[in-house]
């Protein structure tokens, strides 16, 4: 059971401040594990009332494309609408399509107060980000004071006309939709490789096109990139780890490209797994 619920406290804070005055209090938690009851709902559950205005999550998190158990986001919308805290999604990596949805939280049905967005907001070919929340919420942004928050190159033209054809696209080619049909045919190719080869893997995750190979040690994962790289195909790690290697390929990649790359990616873990 929550306890008592209490005003809104990023209202509160808002009406204390003194006028040109704009204060931000994040509290972003990294859960150590998605597969069981939110450890980050927990916590959040039992912090002192007022003192937290707003919790950042990216819904499946950067380091390996892990998807959150089912009732994580609604567990997390329900506490923070309880104790008056913004939820803030951050979908700079998984919004417009990435995961077979326009937004990542769509997956759980979960309306956020605040979204975050940036890289492929801008199309791949220019670097935008964006704050996009509520008219309520952006009143202590915008009055009385609408210069509380500046930025230099805010609003550049070249840059917002690259995220609004970026926007345009996904819109008219569905773009989530491919995402979605492309990632139900590779992720299970690729679990069936890694039950190939389970002294190479450790285990597939991920959504859509935002997929995440994880293997036993960061070793054998560098031995997969530097052979895919070999032989053509380009992949990421996780931030300075190679134990988890992420396949995000464009929304656009065709069925052809697809397959190409699990030929590639079978005669590089065949070749890996010999050395092991």
């Amino acid at each position: 059971m929550l306890s008592e619920p209490i005003v809104l406290p990023w209202k509160a804070l808002v009406a204390t401040m003194k006028p040109g005055f704009c204060v931000y209090i994040f509290a972003s938690f990294i859960v150590p594990s998605m597969a069981s009851v939110p450890l980050a709902a927990k916590k959040l559950y039992f912090m002192s009332p007022g003192v937290i205005c707003a919790i950042s999550f990216a819904n499946t998190p950067r380091n390996g494309s892990i998807v959150p158990a089912d009732d994580f986001w609604p567990r997390v919308r329900e506490a923070t609408k309880h104790y008056g805290v913004l939820l803030i999604a951050d979908e700079v990596q998984t919004g417009l399509g990435r995961t077979g949805k326009l937004w990542g939280v769509e997956h759980w049905n979960v309306v956020p107060d605040i979204l975050a967005v940036a890289k492929s907001l801008g199309g791949g070919v220019m670097p935008i980000s964006a704050f996009c929340s509520t008219e309520e919420i952006w009143q202590c942004m915008m009055y009385p004071n609408p210069f509380i928050h500046t930025t230099t190159t805010g609003g550049g033209a070249l840059a917002c006309s690259a995220a609004i054809a970026s926007i345009s696209v996904t819109l008219r080619d569905r773009l989530w939709e491919q995402a979605a049909a492309k990632g139900a045919y590779l992720i299970p190719k690729l679990e069936e490789l890694a039950a190939e080869f389970p002294q190479v893997y450790k285990e597939i995750t991920g959504r859509g096109l935002l997929i995440g190979q994880h293997f036993h040690t960061p070793e054998t994962g560098y031995k997969v990139a530097a052979g895919l790289f070999k032989r053509g195909v380009l992949v990421a790690g996780t931030l300075t780890s190679a134990q988890t290697i992420r396949i995000e390929p464009p929304l656009v990649i065709t069925q052809e490209q697809i397959d190409e790359v699990l030929n590639r990616l079978q005669d590089t873990v065949a070749e890996v797994s010999k050395t092991l």
